[in-house]
């Protein structure tokens, strides 16, 4: 499956504009290269301010495709629509990394035993989402309405993961999940 590599492997969850791609974007910047974002694909289109690369690797179907009959991923799903997936070679480099996935992901790797700090980022309430998803502009009612009720279904599976942080306050949030892993960091480097 996965080479065995240094590092810990911090898997982040969240519902749709549950403020994980904010969080995770911020702890990297706070922690000056002690942790790197691990970038997914999808077949998405770029919203406002995505950088390939960065924020997801834009791939075509096809492109999707060739990679997942080669092999490249080590997780793979549809979501919304659209597929995304998670090369293997992204989570074999050493060192400290952070992942974005969604619960079914969360589920995925769990399955295959990826070794792995598993977070919930979980929003005060479903009123809050609701409120997130309409701010923000990117979906029609019928996908908030869709990303509403899967948010209910992740909200449902807290079992899943090894911690869970109420984003109720982002600078909060921030803080907690930083404090957290600097110190999970610290304990793997004391080894």
């Amino acid at each position: 499956m996965l080479e065995n590599t240094s590092g810990i492997l911090f898997v982040v969850s969240a519902p749709s504009a549950g403020g994980k791609t904010t969080i995770i974007n911020k702890l990297i910047e706070l922690l000056h290269g002690k942790l790197r974002k691990v970038v997914t694909c999808t077949t998405r289109n770029k919203r406002a301010g995505e950088m390939e690369g960065v924020d997801y690797y834009f791939l075509s179907e096809e492109e999707y495709s060739q990679h997942l009959e080669n092999g490249a991923f080590i997780e793979s799903a549809s979501v919304y629509g659209n597929s995304y997936g998670v090369f293997k070679k992204e989570l074999e480099t050493p060192g400290h990394k952070i992942i974005s996935l969604d619960s079914k992901g969360v589920e995925n790797f769990k399955k295959m035993g990826v070794k792995a700090t598993y977070i919930l980022i979980a929003p005060p309430s479903l009123e809050v989402l609701k409120e997130r998803l309409h701010g923000r502009g990117s979906e029609s009612r019928e996908e908030v309405a869709a990303r509403l009720k899967e948010a209910e279904r992740e909200l449902s599976q807290k079992d899943l993961f090894d911690k869970i942080v109420i984003n109720d306050c982002l600078e909060d949030a921030i803080n907690a999940l930083k404090n957290n892993i600097i110190g999970e960091i610290e304990n793997e480097e004391a080894k």
